[in-house]
């Protein structure tokens, strides 16, 4: 199967977004082999990759000791949602009139105990149809029937997310590389401490990286570094943005938005048929993603 969009609900400074595709919603952008995510520090892009490692490591350890790891249910909240449940939604593209989402929500019992408050599994084509709702507030896919493949596929999926974080270290693709079974691999920053140059091919670079024969690798990649944009498209592109200077610390307008409009299809293009190097680069640091990307608010 193949993640095509991450859906995240009162978690940190994420009130409510999308990066990707839903079934339920209208905006029609995959995520792609590889995704990059650009943004102003304090817009949500850490946050989005913390989401998956939290209900990978839901799934891993079970919800007592993931929260653990993350510091306490009640610092993961949304500071103004503080009783509101998390809720992580993941979908899939399998074969072919094959779609899912999995869905996980967060809570706390009636002593202040982080529970998994929700959990379900939708298979989404013609009809909409529930083929699997959890039934343990501690570990996720509980008592999973060996004969659901598509489970067993979630399962192997979860198992087998990497995390890179580059803010204390440098990126090293033979690390990538040793990563043999990995469904998705979440690189932070790769730009830190590494010569510009070196990154201009790093997204193309990636896109013919294949680490299982099971599971197409896909990867997320957030950067504060136009050089990284070099060998991207503009499907491959999300930005995040704080829609007030305040959003920082509340995330009341966070917004997220894929670059793939026209002006910058255009402007891609146009760049591409010149011979001209790193337009994406270009237009971000000139600014013009934030006026045309965002210019329905």
């Amino acid at each position: 199967m193949e993640l095509v969009g991450i859906k995240v609900r009162n978690f940190k400074v994420l009130r409510d977004v999308l990066v990707g595709l839903s079934w339920e919603d209208t905006q029609d952008i995959p995520l792609r082999k590889t995704t990059v995510l650009i943004g102003k520090n304090g817009t949500g892009k850490s946050t989005l990759i913390e989401s998956i490692k939290l209900i990978s490591d839901i799934y891993k350890f079970g919800i007592t000791k993931a929260i653990d790891i993350h510091g306490g249910s009640k610092f993961l909240r949304h500071i103004d949602s503080p009783h509101k449940e998390i809720q992580i939604t993941l979908y899939f593209r399998g074969g072919i009139d094959e779609h899912y989402s999995y869905q996980v929500s967060v809570g706390e019992d009636t002593n202040g105990k982080p529970i998994i408050s929700g959990e379900i599994l939708k298979m989404h084509g013609w009809f909409i149809k529930d083929v699997y709702i959890g039934n343990s507030s501690e570990n996720l896919m509980n008592g999973v029937s060996d004969n659901l493949t598509v489970l067993l596929t979630l399962k192997d999926i979860l198992s087998n997310i990497k995390f890179i974080d580059c803010i204390d270290k440098r990126f090293d693709f033979e690390e990538v590389s040793s990563y043999k079974n990995a469904s998705l691999v979440c690189i932070e920053h790769p730009e830190t401490g590494i010569y510009w140059g070196t990154l201009l091919n790093l997204i193309s670079d990636l896109n013919t990286v294949d680490l299982t024969a099971t599971v197409n690798t896909q990867f997320v990649v957030t950067t504060h570094s136009p050089a990284i944009l070099s060998s991207a498209e503009p499907h491959d592109v999300w930005m995040f943005r704080s829609m007030t200077d305040n959003d920082y610390l509340t995330g009341e307008n966070i917004k997220v938005r894929n670059v793939n409009v026209e002006y910058v299809r255009e402007m891609f293009k146009s760049g591409a048929a010149e011979g001209e190097q790193n337009v994406l680069g270009c237009l971000w640091m000139e600014g013009v993603f934030d006026s045309v990307v965002f210019d329905d608010n």
